[in-house]
């Protein structure tokens, strides 16, 4: 259904409909020119429609319209996305950061990891460490900036 709408909406190589989905999860970006307005609205009642017939309903709390030109954020699979004008030049781009929520949990696991550490010897607390540590940023690796909050965790201990 979405690869047909992408295909409909595409004007040469840009998409004004795109979709982006992970198991239950999905993201429906619209562009945001004017002559695209209503579409976003749109999308949601037709994604409604395609899933009635498999007995599917949308979460109605976890279900948002998001206007990223006016500054609103929205949050999928642990990230916080926002857009962001680029330092140089014209034109924005989507930052993507890891959720409060994600930082805080890292950084508690390396604490943990820390303060029970008692008489481990160092190499296998920095192999611990190291584990957690990589594990964590080969998930939210992609985000833009992933690696100040992490650092900040483990240099100084």
């Amino acid at each position: 259904m979405f690869d047909e709408i992408r295909r409909k909406t595409a004007q040469g190589p840009y998409e004004a409909v795109n979709y982006h989905r992970f198991a239950d999860d999905i993201v429906i970006t619209v562009s945001g020119h004017h002559t695209k307005r209503g579409w976003a609205e749109r999308a949601l009642l037709r994604l409604r429609e395609q899933l009635v017939p498999l007995g599917v309903e949308l979460n109605t709390e976890k279900t948002t319209v998001v206007d990223t030109l006016h500054g609103d954020a929205f949050g999928f699979l642990g990230f916080d996305l926002r857009r962001v004008r680029k330092r140089a030049g014209n034109g924005y781009f989507i930052r993507m950061t890891p959720k409060k929520k994600a930082r805080q949990a890292i950084k508690a696991k390396i604490r943990d990891i820390i303060r029970h550490g008692g008489s481990t010897p160092t190499v296998k607390l920095i192999a611990k460490l190291n584990a957690a540590v990589a594990g964590w940023v080969n998930y939210f690796g992609s985000a833009t900036p992933v690696a100040p909050s992490v650092r900040s965790a483990t240099i100084w201990r």
